[in-house]
């Protein structure tokens, strides 16, 4: 969690990187509630402050829960981002990694790959690429095999927050009833 500066004003950041989920556990919404919780909490305490989420994701679906939940995220397909917003991230992320981030791919590429995404998850199945969001992802990260990172920052907003909190929660409840 950073507090930092945009348009003069402090805002909140919180920063998520890789997450690996036990297949056990795979289908469970117990991390997306859990981290909506947190966030709104954070709101909540900072009403009148902006909450942004400064995500790293070299998988596909990591990209989609963003983009499905919260439809401020950028970068995505056909959603130009205001000015502002990319050098926020753009600063965020060279603060926090250096040259390893190429602001014009919006690429966090480390010289000695730290992790990568293993099958089953990579390659992404035919059914991804099905998808716009999942094929842009595919085309602006052309290297998350190899570890790259898509940098994305998400604007929580406490409507987005309260409505991802929502179906997070339903689509839990739902899973354990079946």
């Amino acid at each position: 969690l950073l507090e930092e500066q945009l348009d003069g004003r402090t805002v909140d950041v919180v920063f998520s990187g890789d997450t690996v989920i036990d297949p056990a556990h795979w289908g469970s919404k117990a991390l997306q509630t859990a981290f909506g919780r947190f966030c709104l909490e954070r709101k909540l305490a900072h009403p009148r402050r902006r909450l942004f989420w400064l995500l790293l994701t070299k998988g596909f679906r990591t990209y989609l829960l963003a983009v499905n939940y919260f439809p401020q995220t950028f970068p995505k397909p056909g959603a130009a981002p205001p000015s502002s917003l990319v050098a926020f991230r753009d600063r965020l992320a060279t603060t926090l990694w250096g040259d390893a981030y190429d602001a014009t791919r919006e690429i966090l590429h480390f010289a000695e790959a730290r992790d990568r995404v293993r099958a089953p998850l990579s390659p992404p199945p035919p059914e991804a690429l099905q998808h716009e969001a999942g094929r842009f992802f595919m085309a602006r990260n052309p290297g998350a095999d190899a570890g790259d990172e898509l940098v994305c920052l998400v604007p929580l907003p406490l409507r987005d927050l309260s409505r991802a909190l929502v179906r997070a929660s339903t689509k839990a409840v739902s899973a354990r009833l079946r």
